[in-house]
C-alpha cells in the first residue's frame, strides 16, 4: 500500500497489533522471580521503603551480588529568619541545597505493586493521596548483558515558596567499602578520581558540594567488587557513604537562588531516564565504553517505500566481514571524493588488556 506525502506535510499512520500475533502475559511480581540472559541473572528479594532489592547473578563465573535501588529526595533549603545564620542561599536552578537537619535522602514514595512480563520487571510507586507516580522497568540489555532501569517519574509535587524536592536515586552495593572515593567521567572522556570532602560550610552545603556532573558513567569500587552506573543523559551525582551512587534525577524548587534566572525551577513535565548496572568482580573488564557507545549512538531505522537493492562488489563484501572486537571502534569521515579518514577508537580504560593480549591488526 502506497501513500504519497508531499513537501512539508506529514501522515499519522496507525499500526495495530494483529490478534494472532503471541504476547507476554503480565504476572504479578512476587520473591523470587527472574530475568535474565546467557550471560547473566537478575532476581528480586522483595521491596521495603521505597528500595528496591535484587541478586545479580553472573553465570560465566557463578559470582552473586547483593543490589538495591532506591528512591528518595531532599528537600530543598529556603533562606528565612529561622536560619540566617546559616546563609541567605536558596536552592534553585543553578544552586542545589538541601535544607538543614537532613543527614541523609528521605524516603519519596510508596511500592503499590510489580508485574513481570517475559523478561521485563515493572515496579509502581506513588505517593500517598496524591496523583505523582513512579514506574521502573527493569531488564538484561540483550547486547550488553547488563541490567538496564529504566525510571519513568511524573511531575514532582507542587511546591511553596519555601520548598522544594531534589529527587535522587540511589544504587547501593552493600558489600563495596569505598571510603568516601568514587569516579566520574570527564565529559564523557576520562575517568576522575574524586574524594568526599568534609567540609562543615553552612551544613548542607557539604552534600551539594560533593556532586559532579555525570555525562557517562560514575563508579565506585575496593579490592574485590566494582558498581558502574552508566546514565542515559547528564546528571549530578555523587557517593557520601560506602557501596551508595547517588544520582539527581529531577528537581522543582519553590524559591529563585539569586544567580540570574530570576524566577523558581518550577518544571512541571514528567522526565524518564536510563541506566545500565554492571557490578562484577574487581578484575572483571567493563562495559563502561560499550554502554556509552550504545546511549550516545543507538541504532538507527530507515525505511523506504521504494527502491531496488544494489549488489556489493564481492571485494567490498569481503571487507565487511571483518570482526573487530569489542576494545575497538572504527569511525570513518569523508574528506573527499573517493577519500576517507579512517579512525580506530580504543574504548577500554587502562584496566582492560584484552586488546593488548588478543591483537586484531
Amino acid at each position: 500500500m502506497v501513500h504519497p506525502i508531499s513537501e512539508m506535510s506529514f501522515q499519522l499512520f496507525r499500526i495495530n497489533r494483529s490478534s494472532k500475533e503471541k504476547t507476554g502475559s503480565k504476572q504479578v511480581l512476587t520473591i523470587g522471580s527472574i530475568i535474565q540472559s546467557e550471560d547473566v541473572s537478575v532476581e528480586f528479594q522483595g521491596e521495603k521503603d521505597s528500595s528496591l532489592k535484587f541478586k545479580i547473578r553472573n553465570k560465566k563465573d557463578g559470582s552473586e551480588n547483593d543490589f538495591e535501588v532506591r528512591l528518595r529526595y531532599w528537600p530543598s533549603y529556603f533562606a528565612n529568619w529561622k536560619n540566617f545564620y546559616h546563609g541567605f542561599q536558596n536552592s534553585g536552578a543553578y544552586i542545589f541545597r538541601p535544607a538543614l537537619g537532613y543527614d541523609q535522602a528521605q524516603k519519596y514514595s510508596q511500592f503499590i505493586n510489580g508485574t513481570v512480563s517475559g523478561n521485563h520487571m515493572h515496579f509502581n510507586f506513588g505517593l500517598p493521596d496524591l496523583q505523582q507516580r513512579v514506574l521502573v522497568h527493569a531488564s538484561i540489555d540483550p547486547t550488553l548483558h547488563l541490567l538496564k532501569l529504566q525510571v519513568d517519574l511524573d511531575t514532582l509535587p507542587n511546591v511553596s515558596f519555601d520548598s522544594g524536592y531534589e529527587f535522587v536515586l540511589e544504587f547501593v552495593a552493600p558489600d563495596i567499602n569505598n571510603n568516601g572515593t568514587f569516579y566520574t567521567d570527564s565529559n564523557g572522556l576520562e575517568m576522575q578520581k574524586r574524594k568526599y570532602k568534609s567540609t562543615g560550610l553552612y551544613g548542607s552545603l557539604e552534600i551539594s558540594k560533593n556532586y559532579y556532573p555525570v555525562t557517562s558513567c560514575i563508579k565506585i569500587q575496593d579490592d574485590d567488587k566494582t558498581l558502574l552506573v552508566m546514565v542515559g543523559r547528564t546528571q549530578g551525582a555523587t557517593s557520601m557513604q560506602n557501596g551508595i551512587i547517588q544520582i539527581m534525577a529531577n528537581r522543582r524548587t519553590g524559591s529563585d537562588d539569586a544567580r540570574g534566572l530570576g524566577e523558581p525551577l518550577n518544571v512541571t513535565e514528567p522526565i524518564s531516564s536510563t541506566y545500565f548496572i554492571q557490578l562484577s568482580n574487581f578484575n572483571d573488564p567493563s562495559s563502561q565504553r560499550q554502554a556509552q557507545q550504545l546511549l550516545d549512538n543507538p541504532p538507527q531505522t530507515f525505511f523506504a517505500a521504494q527502491g531496488s537493492q544494489t549488489n556489493l562488489p564481492s571485494s567490498i563484501l569481503a571487507h565487511s566481514l571483518i570482526t573487530l572486537p569489542d576494545s575497538l571502534r572504527l569511525v570513518t569521515f569523508p574528506l573527499d571524493r573517493n577519500k576517507l579518514l579512517l579512525r580506530i577508537e580504543n574504548l577500554h580504560d587502562t584496566k582492560s588488556f584484552d586488546l593488548f593480549l588478543n591483537p586484531v591488526i
